[in-house]
C-alpha cells in the first residue's frame, strides 16, 4: 500500500496517470502490485534530498493509518528547473533507513521504477539497466543514453526474495548511508564535458 504525497497545487489526474504507468511496469516484471492507499498534501520547506526526505518522514508520523511506502512528488521552482536543464541533478531518492520514503521530482516512469526497485534491493545499490547509477542526457533528463525500465535478472530474483518484506523494520543493507541512498541522477553532456576536461585540482600545500 502506498500513500501519495503532493503539493496542494498538484494535478492529481496527471500524477495518477504517471503512477499507474510506473506501477504497471513494475508489476509486469516483479508481480508486485502497488496500490494507492490514500493521498496527503504537503507544503515543502526545503529543496535538498535530505531536507525533503526528513520532512516526508516527519509528515507521515501523523498519518494514522498503515502504509508500506510513502511516495512524494516534489515540483522544482523555475530557478531549480533552469539549473537542472543545464547541468542535471537528482531526479528521485529513497531513504536509507527503512527504504519506504520516496521523493520524485520528475514525472519520468523510469525514475519511479528505479526507486521502487530500491525498496526491495538491498545487496547492491546500483547494478544496471533501470538500476544504473545515473543517466547522461542532452538537456535535464531528456534525450538520455539509457531509457531502460527493465531490471536485470539478478535484480528481479532479489526483489522476489524480498517481496514480503516488513516495511516497518529496517532492512539489512550491504551499505547503509546516513539518510539517503539509491537516488536517480541525470547529468547533462555539458556537465560531463566539464568533469572530463576540467584541470586537476592543485595539490594542497604541505
Amino acid at each position: 500500500m502506498a500513500v501519495v504525497i503532493v503539493d496542494e497545487s498538484a494535478d492529481r489526474g496527471e500524477t495518477t496517470k504517471f503512477l499507474d504507468e510506473a506501477f504497471r511496469i513494475f508489476f509486469g516484471q516483479t508481480g508486485i502490485r502497488v496500490r494507492i492507499e490514500g493521498w496527503k498534501t504537503i507544503r515543502w520547506q526545503g529543496s535538498s534530498r535530505t531536507e525533503l526526505l526528513r520532512q516526508l518522514a516527519d509528515e507521515m508520523q501523523s498519518y494514522g493509518r498503515p502504509f508500506d511506502i510513502a511516495l512524494a512528488m516534489y515540483e522544482m521552482d523555475p530557478l531549480d528547473r533552469l539549473g537542472f536543464n543545464l547541468v542535471g541533478g537528482w531526479t528521485g531518492v529513497i531513504d536509507d533507513e527503512y527504504r519506504k520514503f520516496i521523493v520524485v521530482r520528475r514525472h519520468r516512469t523510469r525514475i519511479l521504477v528505479h526507486e521502487l526497485g530500491h525498496a526491495f534491493l538491498f545487496d547492491h545499490v546500483h547494478t544496471g539497466e533501470v538500476m544504473d547509477a545515473f543517466n547522461v542526457c542532452a538537456i535535464g533528463d531528456r534525450l538520455c543514453d539509457n531509457e531502460s525500465v527493465c531490471f536485470l535478472d539478478r535484480d528481479i530474483r532479489e526483489i522476489l526474495r524480498n517481496k514480503w518484506r516488513d516495511f516497518d523494520a529496517k532492512p539489512d543493507l550491504s551499505v547503509r548511508q546516513d539518510l539517503i541512498s539509491g537516488y536517480a541522477y541525470c547529468k547533462t553532456y555539458l556537465k560531463l564535458f566539464f568533469e572530463v576536461f576540467a584541470p586537476p585540482a592543485p595539490a594542497s600545500a604541505r
